[in-house]
């Protein structure tokens, strides 16, 4: 006998055509599909409140991020990264700060608060690590 293979769609699906047959109870209908009673209960209410569509995955995204870094230092960032692959993120800051007037919104990475560029330092620290400690490793 081969296995049966359902999706979570075809599976949230059928649990919601179990709730409207009424014939068990929300806890009875959470042990047999394995799902707890909150879980049970929020797709019940995205389904009478969207529809099916409401049985879907949805993002876990945030809608908004306080601490990110504005689009236009990202930019800024990424196109002096185009334009020296090989420069970490000291010498990145250092053309930064020179290159741009002292109005401009990049005074804040003098202080740390964009989590950006500390990525981009980690990352190239990471890669400096990696390529000195590779022949010990391995």
């Amino acid at each position: 006998m081969p296995w049966r293979q359902t999706s979570p769609m075809n599976q949230r699906t059928q649990f919601i055509a179990d709730f409207l047959r009424q014939t068990l109870s929300i806890t009875e209908l959470c042990d047999l599909y394995g799902v707890s009673r909150k879980t049970a209960y929020k797709w019940i209410d995205r389904y009478l409140r969207t529809g099916p569509a409401g049985l879907c995955e949805q993002s876990r995204r945030p809608h908004c991020s306080p601490n990110q870094t504005p689009e236009e230092i990202v930019a800024v960032i990424l196109d002096a990264r185009r334009r020296h692959p090989s420069w970490g993120a000291k010498k990145l800051l250092r053309l930064l700060h020179n290159s741009h007037p002292r109005n401009l919104v990049l005074t804040p990475f003098l202080d740390g608060h964009y989590p950006f560029l500390r990525f981009i330092l980690l990352r190239t620290l990471l890669k400096i690590f990696a390529y000195f400690l590779k022949p010990i490793l391995f």
